[in-house]
């Protein structure tokens, strides 16, 4: 894996039954180590502006482990629910992907965090 990556998550429309992840962007980290990565968030939020006028809308965030399958740590947990509790006037929930180091399906772990609980996205390929 080449160095720390982490970024946002863009979607056009909330409305629909399924919402499509259009976009991932990627923030510069400001700070890593082994299961940590923060960003700019004054950065993140120039991004947001940029691409609501372009009408898109920030549904998650996204970033690296050092795992083959992630797990969320306790920060990140804190990350998602601060996130959520933020976007709660517009969303039910964001959208938390973590990105290890195995080939997905193992490799890419997604959850949904709504502000009360993380659930855990299980895709019909992890399960089978």
């Amino acid at each position: 894996m080449m160095g720390w990556s982490v970024g946002q998550l863009f979607a056009r429309d909330l409305t629909a039954n399924t919402v499509e992840v259009e976009m991932a962007t990627v923030l510069a980290p400001t700070r890593a180590a082994w299961a940590r990565v923060t960003f700019n968030t004054e950065r993140a939020m120039s991004e947001r502006e940029a691409l609501f006028k372009k009408g898109l809308h920030c549904v998650g965030i996204w970033h690296i482990h050092p795992e083959s399958s992630p797990s969320p740590s306790t920060e990140d947990r804190l990350l998602a629910r601060e996130h959520a509790l933020a976007a709660r006037p517009q969303l039910a929930g964001i959208v938390f992907v973590i990105v290890g180091t195995a080939q997905p399906p193992a490799g890419l772990r997604v959850w949904v965090d709504d502000g009360v609980d993380l659930h855990e996205a299980i895709s019909d390929e992890i399960k089978q």
